[in-house]
């Protein structure tokens, strides 16, 4: 299974959360957007609170995540310098874009080491395939929300996807240390996370 195939399949599975998002956007944006957002919040928590926090606790060292979340405080705080003087839609868009971004580069890298294992590639592909269907549920979310266009949200799928390609050749050729993959998967889960209570959950239930 080649590494040209893998990216294809993330971007196929970035593609069909992108389309149920679409779908459920066409019947929520009219009179439920805020709704719609909340969706799109809670669907990131779930993602966070079932798969990729016990995951990070399972894989990684307890220091390397602790260093990355408190790095992801710093990240968030620099990326939205004044955020409660103006409310800027790119303040949302790219903590999260960030966040998928380092939460795909320790899943690449531990697939390339797995690259040349015998029984890596029916579970890895179905893994990566479901894994990102959500990703890319949000990610679609967001720049529907923002009305952002189209060409942008391909943009990104095609970047996360060339960063999955680019991180699974360095894991099959370097050995990049639990630590400093742990640190990544930090900062990841802390603006996912953060970005998913402020900007979706939070707003909701205070009615803005």
């Amino acid at each position: 299974m080649t590494v040209i195939f893998l990216g294809f399949i993330l971007f196929l599975s970035l593609s069909i959360g992108c389309i149920a998002a679409y779908m459920v956007y066409g019947i929520l944006h009219q009179k439920y957007e805020k709704i719609f957002g909340l969706l799109c919040g809670l669907l990131l928590i779930g993602l966070l609170v079932f798969e990729i926090v016990p995951e990070a606790l399972e894989s990684f060292e307890k220091l390397g995540l602790f260093l990355g979340f408190i790095c992801g405080y710093y990240l968030f705080s620099l990326l939205i310098p004044h955020r409660h003087a103006a409310k800027d839609e790119t303040s949302t868009i790219s903590p999260l874009i960030i966040g998928l971004f380092l939460h795909t580069i320790p899943l690449s890298l531990t697939i390339g080491s797995l690259l040349h294992n015998d029984s890596f590639p029916l579970s890895i592909t179905a893994s990566t395939v479901l894994h990102h269907i959500p990703e890319g549920f949000a990610l679609t979310t967001v720049f529907l929300l923002y009305k952002k266009k189209i060409i942008g949200l391909m943009i990104c799928f095609l970047s996360l996807s060339i960063c999955f390609i680019s991180f699974i050749w360095i894991g099959e050729h370097l050995i990049v240390s639990t630590r400093i993959q742990g640190v990544f998967m930090g900062v990841s889960i802390y603006l996912i996370g953060t970005i998913s209570l402020k900007e979706f959950i939070d707003p909701f239930f205070r009615g803005k």
